[in-house]
């Protein structure tokens, strides 16, 4: 946790998806904060009980794309996860500062379950 934010890691793309959906949803539900939220998919360095690296620094400039009650995933999370986990609308690419290439994105679209 850091000030209003928090760093989830998973072991797979699906896990990520489906926890942050139903954590952002819960949120919402409960009449709390409107929580919104992006996934990226990739290693990570853990270092002295913290975690780093560009997958942890994409998530995070990401997140602003991501409206109230909004999940955002990029390109490597939709490669990582089985057809038919969940349903997405595309945003599009965009630029993000400290990566050379522009990050494919997507919003995660709600389903009737969830």
């Amino acid at each position: 946790m850091l000030g209003d934010g928090v760093l989830l890691v998973f072991t797979d793309a699906a896990s990520a998806v489906s926890a942050t959906v139903a954590i952002v949803a819960e949120c919402s539900d409960r009449a709390l904060l409107p929580a919104h939220a992006a996934i990226a998919a990739g290693r990570v360095v853990r270092r002295q009980g913290d975690i780093y690296g560009s997958t942890v620094n994409l998530a995070a400039r990401l997140v602003s794309l991501a409206g109230p009650g909004e999940v955002v995933v990029e390109e490597g999370v939709i490669v990582a996860l089985p057809r038919g986990t969940a349903s997405f609308e595309p945003i599009g690419r965009v630029e993000v500062r400290g990566f050379p290439l522009p990050v494919a994105t997507w919003r995660v679209r709600p389903t009737a379950s969830g």
